[in-house]
């Protein structure tokens, strides 16, 4: 169908805060002749890294062929509008300058007549990109009705908008209104992102710019194991690595992971940065730093541009994560799969918050914090390649760590999580115990785990570390809440971080502590709280707590008569019995399954922890320090005997 150029069409212009842009109507012929779709593609990098190019996704011919049948019907209509990005040649890409002609020596570029209120395309050079609607454009291809080609189409038509602009805003109006691949969206949020000053980068341009690098930095646990969804001639595709019997996960699982750990709302951060566009952003100072719910564990460090560091973290979780978990997968595991993945992200919130206040993201300490999860067999049928099966790992993880009770988890699974996370602790026993061997006692000290938790309340500072001094403070409160004085800063900083208070006002639990009558009740109301809450609220409130949680757990899975021992003794005040009491403490802190130790071993090691030649070199500061400060403490009070008992009546009343 040939037509007269220049074709001009009646158009009016909007303006709004991303930018101006005309609307008009263009007849289908019109735009099959000057449109195009500019694929995302991209192209490797001398950095190693990788550029992108276009925008759109592959059509998908099945889909081009409906919308051609739905075209040849008397009930076509077609509201929505086609989105154009004008004077970008199809060719190379790049912007139709003015002085480009066509043979006859007329400019090429489209342009609006704001005085007539008309839309100018001078030419049939294809020069306008397609942002948004190229099925709905090519389905034309597939009519049956040639008289349909004059059907006029709704446009928006962008002037000499950039790429990373036409990328940007095909990603938000597509992600905002109908499902796209989330690998593809997160591309494109962060398209060429390198090319912005780290400042101005959102929580989602921050995403994939490290999903990238873990993808291709050669000492990354990610290298080459995260596909790309722009078409490409570097990266292998799904079916080449399922050829060679390895496994990768998408772009978008690895940055939602990301994500997860620096922000809770992404949209909410870029649209806090104030930019003047979205899609380029204010400063990330701009931000607060109470995003919504719980802060996450690396939020602190993306609002600092502390971007290395959170690599850092990441990079080395999952180091360790693949020399326990991927590098033993068998065929058929779930641990490398998307939900997989997905799954050591969550416990990841978790953990990197431990190593954040700890200021250790050593691989070496990620890997003593999972190693009690390292021989749980994740090919079980248990697991499934759907959001339950994420929820199972995610369980069967922070069982194993002692992160969650068994008894909180819903009865008819319990008997299931219990044998998984059993059979990989009796991997880790030691039968020789039985037989007094210093070399086992050894083992189960090096496992002790960091921070070293106690039998008691002591899990803040030194002005509230005993359950009377809880109850004294809590009667006091309205007196301590707003006084200016250090030493009720202190006590309302050491309340808050067991959990009975947030700045002058208390918690609920605070709130129900406030009302109990006795010691025991306000232990017990605290136990049941760590009991009920998730790793991460825990973590959020003071890392300590998760210590907490693993040792009195730990210590009800004791041996019977080292259970009575320790509850039999620790009030009696005897200095005899004082070394017995604290290994047994001690070594509730413990990776091992501690189920075939014996009241003799805990006198050997009671008397190894009094040599410090004897102790494991990778923990004997650990120890010594527990052992001088905090071990050393309060143990003429009752509280090791009212809280292990109030974390046992809390268990049987949620059996209850």
């Amino acid at each position: 169908m040939s037509t007269p150029y220049p074709f001009e069409s009646d158009a009016f212009e909007v303006s709004q805060p991303f930018g101006d842009f005309i609307v008009t109507s263009i007849p289908a012929y019109i735009l099959l002749e000057t449109a195009y779709s500019d694929r995302l593609k991209a192209d490797k990098q001398p950095d190693g890294l990788y550029k992108l190019t276009g925008s759109q996704r592959d059509l998908v011919k099945p889909r081009l062929q409906i919308i051609g049948k739905f075209i040849d019907s008397p009930t076509v209509v077609f509201p929505n509008s086609i989105i154009l990005a004008a004077n970008y040649r199809a060719e190379d890409g790049l912007l139709e300058g003015e002085i480009q002609e066509d043979d006859e020596g007329e400019s090429k570029t489209w342009k609006y007549d704001r005085q007539r209120q008309k839309l100018i395309i001078p030419t049939a050079a294809r020069l306008a990109a397609i942002i948004d609607g190229q099925h709905r454009l090519f389905g034309f291809d597939f009519i049956s009705k040639p008289e349909r080609l004059n059907l006029p189409l709704l446009c928006v038509v962008y002037f000499d908008l950039p790429r990373p602009y036409q990328a940007f805003l095909f990603a938000t109006v597509n992600s905002n209104q109908r499902p796209v691949s989330k690998s593809l969206t997160y591309e494109l949020f962060g398209y060429n992102v390198e090319d912005e000053p780290p400042n101005k980068w959102t929580p989602e341009k921050l995403a994939v710019f490290l999903t990238r690098k873990l993808n291709f930095e050669n000492d990354s646990p990610f290298y080459k194991h995260i596909l790309i969804p722009a078409e490409n001639d570097f990266s292998p595709s799904i079916s080449d690595i399922r050829k060679e019997g390895s496994w990768a996960v998408s772009t978008g699982t690895v940055v939602e992971g990301i994500l997860l750990q620096i922000t809770n709302n992404p949209k909410k951060d870029a649209y806090d940065m104030h930019g003047g566009l979205v899609y380029r952003g204010g400063k990330r100072s701009e931000i607060p730093i109470e995003s919504q719910g719980r802060v996450p564990p690396l939020r602190k460090l993306f609002l600092s541009l502390n971007d290395d560091l959170i690599y850092t973290g990441i990079r080395n979780f999952f180091a360790a994560a693949k020399t326990l978990f991927w590098d033993k997968a068998s065929t058929g595991s779930y641990i490398n799969k998307t939900v997989g993945v997905q799954a050591l992200f969550d416990i990841a919130r978790t953990a990197l918050r431990d190593g954040a206040a700890g200021k250790d993201f050593s691989v070496s300490h990620f890997e003593k914090l999972l190693a009690p999860a390292t021989n749980i067999d994740f090919s079980n049928s248990f697991f499934q390649t759907s959001g339950t099966g994420r929820q199972r790992i995610r369980t069967t993880i922070q069982v194993a760590l002692k992160w969650v009770i068994l008894e909180q988890l819903k009865e008819s699974v319990r008997t299931v999580y219990q044998e998984l996370t059993h059979s990989a602790a009796r991997k880790l026993d030691h039968s020789a115990m039985e037989k007094n061997d210093i070399n086992a006692i050894h083992e189960i000290l090096a496992s002790v785990r960091f921070p070293v938790g106690t039998l008691n309340m002591d899990y803040a500072a030194n002005n509230v570390r005993l359950v009377e001094r809880v109850q004294e403070i809590l009667q006091r409160w309205d007196s301590v809440k707003d006084s200016d004085s250090d030493t009720c800063a202190k006590q309302r900083s050491e309340l808050k971080l067991l959990g009975f208070a947030k700045g002058s006002d208390l918690t609920s639990l605070g709130e129900a502590a406030l009302k109990a009558v006795n010691l025991s009740e306000i232990a017990q109301l605290w136990c049941a709280w760590i009991q009920e809450s998730t790793p991460d609220d825990l973590a959020s409130v003071n890392v300590k707590l998760l210590a907490a949680k693993r040792v009195f757990t730990q210590f009800w899975q004791l041996p019977p008569e080292i259970k009575a021992y320790f509850l039999t003794n620790v009030t009696k005040q005897n200095p005899d019995n004082k070394p017995m009491l604290q290994a047994i403490e001690l070594i509730c802190n413990a990776e091992q399954n501690l189920q075939n130790l014996s009241l003799e071993d805990v006198q050997l090691l009671a008397s190894s922890l009094s040599d410090q030649k004897s102790l494991p070199p990778s923990v004997s500061n650990i120890i010594l320090d527990h052992l001088n400060n905090k071990g050393a403490r309060s143990w003429d009070s009752q509280d090791r005997l009212i809280v292990p008992n109030a974390w046992k009546a809390a268990l049987l009343k949620t059996r209850k």
